[in-house]
């Protein structure tokens, strides 16, 4: 069992009414800014790509904004990436399924928890398609005209199992694939089936993506253009599929680097440990 569990279990004992909404409430938190972070990272550098955060969207959408300014959450989805012709959808969640439900594996339960867990997430991803397609999500610089492709991206911290009855349940929360209007002058783009990437695979395409030896848009277009490989995971898709070899990341080094020194910061102050000494090799007789 992680770390994460490991808090999951003591927030869901010590509080049993909200101890789980706590803690999972704190790591949604985190968890989009550390993708937010890691998405900005990746485009920083990229002219013909942006990356819009939940901030810059809403700050530039006035009736968005106006809507979070009275309390109520934005329709809206955590980032969008404008790619060329193509526009990316993220949401970011922590929101998983039990780990009972995986274990039992009843088709029942399965759908229930697939569907309270999961069902407002991906309706997220729709609502924010329309709110573009409506010019009440605006973002700088965005000519309508000239999209042609939407992929709503479920971006999660833990796995989800990826097959083609999951998404039988999954797909029918969000856009029906298929044209919409969505230009100025009627023009129309295509909304493709939603997908998932986890935390684990954006950390593996970070290096990936912003060498140039690949770009997200292709990626997903690909992957989304046959039912067996839309249906499972990137990992499945990147590493059984198109056998790509993983490329390391410095961005997360660095950042394991960090990690560990504040880690050892902490223990040095918490623990007494015992002075260095070499260790003792024999008996003394």
């Amino acid at each position: 069992m992680g770390a994460y569990w490991l808090l999951h279990e003591h927030f869901r004992t010590t509080d049993a009414k909200k101890g789980v909404q706590t803690f999972t409430h704190y790591i949604g938190d985190l968890f989009q800014d550390y993708m937010t972070d890691l998405l900005a990272r990746i485009y920083a550098d990229t002219p013909s790509e942006r990356f819009f955060d939940e901030e810059a969207i809403l700050q530039s959408s006035p009736q968005m904004l106006q809507a979070s300014k009275k309390g109520k959450t934005p329709r809206c989805c955590d980032g969008i990436l404008v790619s060329r012709n193509n526009l990316i959808l993220f949401e970011m969640t922590v929101t998983s399924l039990p780990i009972q439900t995986l274990i039992e594996a009843d088709p029942t339960t399965f759908r229930n928890d697939v569907r309270r867990k999961f069902q407002h997430k991906i309706e997220q991803l729709a609502h924010t398609f329309d709110g573009l397609a409506q010019q009440m999500i605006k973002l700088p610089g965005l000519k309508r005209e000239t999209i042609t492709h939407i992929y709503p991206v479920l971006v999660l911290l833990q796995p989800f199992p990826q097959h083609s009855i999951s998404w039988e349940h999954l797909g029918t929360f969000g856009k029906k694939p298929g044209k919409y209007v969505f230009g100025d002058a009627g023009s129309e783009v295509y909304v493709h089936v939603p997908q998932i990437l986890t935390a684990e695979e954006l950390e593996i395409l970070e290096p990936l993506i912003h060498s140039g030896s690949f770009s997200l848009p292709t990626l997903l277009a690909q992957k989304t253009r046959s039912d067996i490989t839309a249906s499972m995971s990137m990992m499945h898709y990147l590493f059984l599929w198109n056998h790509i070899t993983e490329q390391s990341n410095q961005h997360m080094l660095e950042l394991y680097e960090v990690a560990v020194h504040r880690l050892r910061e902490i223990l040095t102050h918490a623990i007494t440990f015992a002075e260095n000494s070499e260790p003792s090799i024999g008996f003394d007789l």
